[in-house]
């Protein structure tokens, strides 16, 4: 393991949070460290947020529960 990057994911759950996720997912961007995927689990929401990361964010992965899976489903959704 040494001498290797690590990796890490980063799972955002999100209902009805498009404008949390118009400041979070920026902010994750803008990071120095390399090894990192930004994972968002949109947990029904309908309020646009799944459609403004797929449209402005291609490249974050997004799942998308089709009903409320709560915190602790919605999360492991994202693992």
């Amino acid at each position: 393991m040494y001498g290797k990057e690590k990796f890490a994911s980063v799972v955002i759950l999100s209902y009805n949070s498009k404008e949390d996720l118009m400041e979070c997912i920026p902010s994750l961007m803008s990071q120095t460290y390399p090894g990192f995927e930004i994972i968002v689990v949109d947990n029904a929401s309908r309020d646009g947020s799944e459609e403004f990361v797929r449209t402005n964010y291609p490249e974050i992965k997004v799942v998308q529960t089709g009903k409320n899976l709560g915190y602790a489903a919605g999360n492991n959704a994202g693992i």
